[in-house]
């Protein structure tokens, strides 16, 4: 191999090695990239649950008014049934 090839390559590998220490193409702006991407990803997560949080306690309370309700009707059914009999 000739020097000129070899110093040809040791040039294109320099540029590989500036390439991957590039901050914006690099390794680094990969790991800027899904840094970023994870926290979309968490702050979607957090805002589906906490909507699903309040939804589930709207149902838990809305739960608890029927069965509260139920027992009214239970206690009012029992009462008619007595003075039936």
């Amino acid at each position: 191999m000739a020097r000129r090839d070899f110093e040809k390559i040791l040039g294109e590998l320099g540029d590989i090695r500036q390439a991957v220490h590039d901050s914006s193409t690099g390794l680094t702006g990969l790991r800027k990239d899904q840094e970023d991407l994870r926290r979309k990803v968490l702050e979607t997560v957090q805002q589906g649950t906490t909507g699903l949080r309040e939804e589930n306690r709207e149902l838990r309370r809305r739960q608890e008014k029927m069965l509260t309700d139920l027992a009214d009707a239970r206690t009012g059914v029992e009462a008619l049934r007595r003075e039936l009999a």
